[in-house]
């Protein structure tokens, strides 16, 4: 015997009535768990002293300002690394502008040279050929 096939509207009222039913039991856990976690909380700082309850907030703030300096160390660590990858990349971009710009005016010099074969434009050739080795 052949499954009958549901429609496509009944599948997905099926669908949501289980989304439905899974969302509001985990609303209620989520509301009965801090429910029950706040009032253990209350329940256990009106058993101590107030120079207890004073300190026990203290040493919260404490740990929240540790917390937030580590965090922030390790985030400027980071950053710092980074930042060092990309001024080095810099850098970088600065040479190849530089040993492109000699090669362009080395093949500039090279072409006045073939175009004008005189004995005045060795010296620029030379010049041009050498800054050219010199940054590469």
């Amino acid at each position: 015997m052949r499954p009958r096939l549901r429609s496509a509207g009944r599948q997905f009222s099926e669908f949501f009535k289980l989304f439905l039913h899974r969302v509001t039991n985990l609303w209620l856990l989520i509301f009965v768990s801090t429910t029950f976690r706040i009032y253990i909380m209350q329940d256990m700082l009106t058993r101590l002293s107030l120079k207890y309850q004073i300190g026990f907030v203290g040493a919260v703030g404490v740990l929240g300002l540790i917390v937030f300096a580590a965090a922030y160390f390790v985030s400027n660590t980071i950053q710092s690394r980074h930042q060092a990858s990309v001024d080095e990349a810099a850098a970088m971009r600065f040479a190849l502008d530089e040993v492109e710009i000699n090669l362009l005016q080395a093949r500039r010099t090279e072409k006045d040279f073939c175009f004008a074969a005189t004995s005045d434009t060795w010296p620029d050739t030379r010049r041009w050929s050498a800054k050219f080795a010199k940054a590469s």
